[in-house]
C-alpha cells in the first residue's frame, strides 16, 4: 500500500539469516481426545493474558502479554520489561501488537509505550514516543496495532491518536485522524486493526471499518455496513470477515456488496460462541479460526456452523481459558492460541504424536527456563504459609474461576461475580463464622452471565451490572428482579450497556458504563441522568469510559476513567474537575487512565493505574487542593505497574493486586512485601475490580484463579 513515491529505505545495516530454529520436542503420555497443551507462568512466561503473537525469520516465538514481552528462542523464554532509566529498554510492558518486517526486523506496539522496534543484534530496543512539541511524532502511546504493507510501509493504529505512517527515510510519522466534518476522513481516532487486500488498506477502528484506497488519502468509511466498534478484518475466499467487539462475525461480499451476519444463539452448539470477535485466523488449510470471548470456534465455510473449543475445568488438555485475544500458526503448522489464563498450543492435524514443547531438556519435568533480559529492583520477597484462604471451584465454593467483583450485604453474605458463571453467594456457617460456605441461588434470569459490578443499597436491593446487557437490580430475598437497559430513542435510558461500576445513596444508584459516561439512576422517579465528555469542555467528565467510582469521607465523589485521569465530581452543579498526566510535570497523576481509588486513613488519596503505577496524593495537598502525587513503580520496589485493586488492611498498610500477584505497602516507610501463588494465593493474576474490606476488617481479593481471603 504506497500513499507517495518513496525511496525503500533500510532500519540500519543488520542482515538476518533466514533460518529454521527446530524447537525441542518430547513425547508425552496424553488422553486420546486430547486437543491442546498448555504453557503459562509456571513455564517461565511474564504474564498469563497472551495480547499479541508472531515468528521472527530466525524462528523464534515472540509472545506478547500484558506484563512483558516473551521470545521463545529454542532455549527458553527471554523475557524483555520496561525499565523506565534505561532508554534502549522496550518501552511498555503491556504488549497490544507485533510484526516482523520484510527485514526480519520486529516491530512493538505497547498500551503506553509507543512503537518499539527490537534491535537483534544488541538485543535491544529503538522506541518511537509521543513528543507533545513534535507534530510529527507518533500521535499517541496507545499502540494498538503495527502492520507492514507491500510496499514495506509500516502503519501504526493507536488508541485515541488516528492511523500513522512511519516515514522511513526521517524516522517520523505522517497522520489520518478523525474529522467530523469530513466524510472521507478516518471514522474514529482508536484504530484496532490493519489488513490489506487488492490493493487497498484496511483499518478497523471503534466507529466501523475504513478503506484507503492505492494512492488515495481519503476513506471509505462504514465498509460492510458496519458504523460501530470493528475489532478485525481479513480476506478469505474474496470476502472480508469483519470480527465487531459485541455484533458478532459479519461477511462482506465487495462484489454484490452483500453482508451474512453471524450471532451467537443461545442453545444452539454451531452458532458463533460469543459476539465478541478479538481475532480472525485462517490457516494453511483455509481453515478458519475465530477467537471470541467465550471459546476458540472454527467455522466451516460449507455448513456455515462453528466447532467451538473451550476450557473445561476436568480436562487439563482444554484451553486453559475461554477468553481468547490472539492467534497464530507457525511455520510447523502449530496452532498458537492466546488466552487470559495462558498460550495454548494445538499440534497439526496430521500428527502422528502429541507434542509439547520443552526448552530444557536437562530440567527433567518438561519445564521451560525463564531468563530475564534485564531485571530491575523486585522488591522485598515474603513468604508467610497459612496466610491465605482460597475459593474457588474446585473448593466447591464457586460456579467459575474468574471472580471480577466482590460486594458484602448487611448481613455478612459475600455476593461474588464472576466472568461468564453469573452470581455466587457465601454465608458464614453457623458452626464456624471464619469460614464462608455457598449458598445456592435461584436461576438469575441474566442476560449475560458476567458480572462486572455488584453493589447491595440499604434495603438490601443486589445491583447487578453486567458486561454486555445493562443493569439489573435483585429485590430483598432474591425477589423481584428489573432491568434497566441502553435505548438509543431514550435519552434517560442507562448510557450504555456495559457496566462498570455501581455506588448506591441514600436516594439514588450512580452507575459507571464503558463509553456511556456517569448516569445516575433515581430511586424514586427510576429516570437516570447522564453524566458525558462534551468536547473540549474541561468541566465535564474526562472521558465516557468509566471505571471506578470512589467516595471519600468529606463526601466527594472521585471518578477514575480510561485516558480521561482522575475525575473530582460536583453532583449538585453536574460538573468536573479532571487530573490529567503531564508528561513536563514530574507531579501530575502518572497515568490518564485510573482503575482504583482509595482513600486511607490519615485521608491521603491512592489511585492504581494502568501500567504506570500508585499514585499518593497526600492529605496536607488534598486540603489545599495541591495536586501533587508520588508515585511507585517498578523502580519504587514494585512487581509490576498496572494497579488493580487497593485496599488498606486494620493495620494501616496499603494491599495492592495486579497483574502479578499481591502485595502490602507500609505507608511509613514505603516497604513493599510481594506474594505469589507460591504463598498460597492461587494465582498471581488478579482482576480489575474485584476487592473488598468487609465488615470484620477481612481483604478479599479476586481474580482469575478464584478469591483470596485474608
Amino acid at each position: 500500500m504506497r500513499i507517495k513515491m518513496m525511496k525503500n529505505q533500510r532500519f540500519g545495516s543488520l542482515k538476518l539469516p533466514i533460518v529454521s530454529v527446530v524447537l525441542c520436542l518430547i513425547q508425552v503420555v496424553v488422553a486420546q481426545a486430547s486437543e491442546f497443551e498448555r504453557i503459562g507462568t509456571e513455564q517461565g512466561l511474564s504474564h498469563a493474558s497472551i495480547t499479541a503473537l508472531v515468528q521472527d525469520h530466525e524462528g523464534d516465538i515472540w509472545v506478547g502479554s500484558q506484563a512483558g514481552l516473551n521470545r521463545l528462542d529454542g532455549q527458553g523464554f527471554v523475557t524483555y520489561e520496561h525499565v523506565a532509566a534505561d532508554p534502549s529498554a522496550i518501552s511498555g510492558d503491556w504488549i497490544w501488537s507485533m510484526v516482523v518486517d520484510h527485514q526480519g526486523q520486529l516491530w512493538v506496539g505497547s498500551n503506553n509505550g509507543g512503537l518499539s522496534r527490537f534491535n537483534r543484534s544488541e538485543n535491544n530496543f529503538s522506541n518511537y514516543l509521543h513528543d507533545p512539541d513534535n507534530p510529527q511524532s507518533l500521535r499517541s502511546n496507545q499502540v494498538r496495532f503495527v502492520f507492514e504493507d507491500s510496499y514495506h510501509q509500516i502503519w501504526v493504529g493507536t488508541k485515541g491518536g488516528g492511523l500513522s505512517r512511519l516515514d522511513a527515510a526521517t524516522d517520523t510519522f505522517i497522520h489520518y485522524r478523525h474529522d467530523a466534518t469530513d466524510e472521507t476522513s478516518l471514522p474514529s481516532d482508536s484504530v484496532n486493526y490493519i489488513a490489506e487486500w487488492d490493493q487497498k488498506l484496511y483499518v478497523a477502528t471503534e466507529a466501523g471499518l475504513a478503506v484507503l484506497e492505492d494512492g488515495q488519502t481519503q476513506f471509505k468509511q462504514h465498509v460492510g455496513g458496519v458504523k460501530r466498534n470493528v475489532r478485525v478484518v481479513r480476506e478469505h475466499q474474496g470476502k472480508l470477515l469483519i470480527g465487531t467487539h459485541a455484533n458478532g462475525l459479519r461477511v462482506f461480499d465487495p462484489a454484490t456488496s452483500s453482508v451474512t451476519e453471524f450471532r451467537h444463539t443461545k442453545d444452539d452448539l454451531h452458532s458463533l460462541p460469543d459476539d465478541l470477535v478479538r481475532d480472525i485466523l485462517i490457516d494453511h488449510l483455509g481453515s478458519v479460526w475465530i477467537a471470541t470471548d467465550q471459546g476458540l470456534a472454527n467455522w466451516s465455510v460449507e455448513t456455515q456452523g462453528f466447532v467451538t473449543f473451550r476450557h473445561t475445568f476436568t480436562d487439563q488438555y482444554s484451553l486453559s481459558d475461554n477468553r481468547i485475544d490472539s492467534l497464530f500458526e507457525d511455520d510447523k503448522q502449530m496452532l498458537w492460541v492466546g488466552t487470559y489464563a495462558g498460550l495454548n498450543l494445538k499440534k497439526p492435524v496430521d500428527a502422528k504424536t502429541p507434542f509439547l514443547l520443552n526448552a530444557s531438556a536437562s530440567s527433567g519435568d518438561g519445564s521451560f527456563e525463564a531468563k530475564a533480559a534485564r531485571s530491575g529492583d523486585r522488591g522485598i520477597s515474603s513468604h508467610r504459609g497459612g496466610l491465605f484462604q482460597r475459593y474457588d471451584v474446585e473448593s466447591g465454593h464457586l460456579s467459575n474461576d474468574i471472580v471480577t467483583t466482590i460486594a458484602e450485604s448487611k448481613s455478612g453474605d459475600i455476593w461474588i461475580g464472576t466472568y461468564g458463571g453469573g452470581l455466587n453467594r457465601l454465608t458464614h456457617s453457623n458452626v464456624d463464622e471464619d469460614v464462608y460456605h455457598s449458598a445456592s441461588l435461584p436461576d438469575q434470569n441474566l442476560a449475560d452471565k458476567r458480572i462486572m459490578a455488584l453493589a447491595i443499597d440499604e434495603t438490601n436491593n443486589v445491583w447487578i451490572g453486567t458486561r454486555t446487557a445493562g443493569l439489573y437490580r435483585l429485590g430483598p430475598g432474591l425477589g423481584e428482579v428489573a432491568h434497566f437497559a441502553h435505548d438509543p430513542t431514550d435519552a434517560e435510558s442507562i448510557g450504555a450497556n456495559a457496566i462498570t461500576a455501581i455506588f448506591p445513596t441514600n436516594n439514588a444508584i450512580w452507575v459507571g458504563t464503558y463509553g456511556g459516561g456517569l448516569n445516575r439512576l433515581d430511586l424514586a422517579s427510576q429516570k437516570i441522568t447522564r453524566y458525558i465528555h462534551q468536547g473540549n469542555d474541561v468541566t465535564t467528565l474526562g472521558s465516557n469510559r468509566v471505571l471506578t467510582i470512589y467516595r471519600d469521607r468529606q463526601s466527594v465523589f472521585w471518578i477514575g476513567t480510561e485516558d480521561g485521569g482522575l475525575n473530582r465530581f460536583k453532583p449538585d452543579s453536574g460538573t468536573f474537575t479532571r487530573y490529567m498526566h503531564d508528561p513536563k510535570n514530574p507531579d501530575s497523576i502518572s497515568h490518564d487512565t485510573a482503575w482504583e481509588i482509595l482513600e486511607a486513613t490519615d485521608g491521603s488519596l491512592w489511585v492504581g493505574t494502568l501500567a504506570a503505577g500508585l499514585n499518593r496524593w497526600s492529605a496536607a495537598d488534598r486540603q489545599v487542593n495541591r495536586p501533587v502525587f508520588k508515585h511507585y513503580t517498578k523502580g519504587s520496589g514494585l512487581r509490576g505497574d498496572t494497579i488493580y485493586g487497593i485496599l488498606e488492611s486494620p493495620s494501616g498498610t496499603i494491599w495492592l493486586s495486579g497483574d502479578k500477584g499481591l502485595s502490602e505497602l507500609n505507608p511509613d516507610t514505603d516497604e513493599i512485601r510481594h506474594f505469589d501463588k507460591n504463598d498460597g494465593i492461587g494465582g498471581d493474576e488478579f482482576n480489575f475490580g474485584a476487592r473488598l474490606r468487609n465488615h470484620a476488617g477481612e481483604l478479599m481479593f479476586g481474580g482469575a484463579a478464584g478469591m483470596v481471603v485474608f
